[in-house]
């Protein structure tokens, strides 16, 4: 009757039972971390990316001051990763430019991986020599920002197909600035239209725990007693082994009180030191099984066995010479 009435009644239980499971679960390959820049990814002394290079599963934004346009993208990786990568195409661009084209070079410059970031930031870029120039430009005339952040265990289920969470929040985004202002935006027709290129890997899953809310749950939860038909059953059926009786012989080892060769006797005790306590040996060897070393904590299956074997000897018949 539920599933005739509420076609989505399925998807909404598992749902809310698949978030309850995973509360707590994290991916620790691409977890957020602190950022660790190097002088050569700060800005003065603050981190180029303001503390969020290292978040993954994310939709950014580059703004460019010069021209105060933006590019859209996003990313399964750690934006700083991401944002590095568009960075090197951009010298990318500029050097198959000048060694196919001349210092005359235009638009992709010949280089096939170009993107219209690339394009457009390559063009601010001509007249850097080399890549550190080019890096040290960019953080001068770009700005990144993190638009929108997803959880990556819940991206990653749609990832590669028609769906994928994450490329649709980046065409949302694109198509909300077209409507805002055209003229303002980096990204061609390509980055609406294309494919999910989105990658599908394996989880190497660890668990948050969060102390405070777990005593909390704990504390709130009730107490299950024992029901009357469990209690029936432990008094109907009482333990196999009863260990209280075991008679097994031992082996009384008396601490030794000498060093090297000096005998007992001549070794004088201070006055004020208490009697030592014997330490109990339990010798468990059974025949037809491998010999076992007398310990002073015998486990319970060797006093079973034990016992076992004292009441086999209990049954033989005895003979009178």
């Amino acid at each position: 009757m539920s599933y005739s009435k509420f076609t989505n009644l399925g998807e909404k239980l598992n749902g809310d039972c698949q978030g309850k499971i995973m509360k707590g679960i994290l991916d620790i390959n691409e977890m957020d971390r602190p950022c660790n820049c190097d002088k050569r990814l700060k800005k003065g002394n603050l981190c180029w990316w303001g503390g969020n290079c290292r978040q993954a599963t994310v939709v950014y934004e580059l703004f460019c001051k010069e021209t105060k346009k933006s590019y859209i993208g996003k990313t399964q990786r750690y934006f700083k990763t991401r944002t590095m990568e568009h960075v090197h195409d951009v010298w990318k661009v500029i050097e198959s430019g000048r060694a196919k084209f001349g210092e005359n070079w235009y638009g992709s410059g010949g280089y096939s991986g170009a993107d219209a970031f690339a394009k457009h930031f390559a063009h601010l870029c001509r007249d850097c020599r080399n890549y550190n120039e080019v890096r040290a430009k960019m953080k001068e005339i770009m700005q990144p920002k993190i638009v929108w952040k997803g959880e990556r265990i819940q991206c990653m289920k749609s990832a590669r197909t028609s769906r994928c969470k994450l490329c649709m929040k980046e065409r949302r985004e694109i198509l909300k600035r077209y409507q805002i202002e055209r003229k303002l935006l980096i990204n061609d027709n390509s980055d609406i239209f294309s494919s999910c290129k989105c990658g599908a890997k394996f989880h190497k899953f660890i668990r948050e725990v969060n102390l405070q809310e777990a005593l909390r749950t704990r504390s709130t939860q009730k107490k299950v007693k024992s029901s009357k038909l469990s209690e029936r059953m432990r008094k109907k059926n009482p333990p196999r082994f009863d260990f209280s009786d075991i008679s097994i012989q031992t082996t009384v080892c008396t601490p030794c009180h000498s060093v090297g060769m000096t005998s007992p006797s001549s070794v004088e005790e201070p006055a004020s030191s208490q009697p030592m306590t014997p330490v109990i040996f339990y010798d468990t060897n059974v025949p037809g099984l491998p010999y076992r070393t007398p310990t002073a904590n015998p486990t319970r299956l060797e006093l079973a066995q034990v016992r076992e074997y004292q009441n086999f000897l209990a049954r033989q018949p005895t003979f009178d010479v």
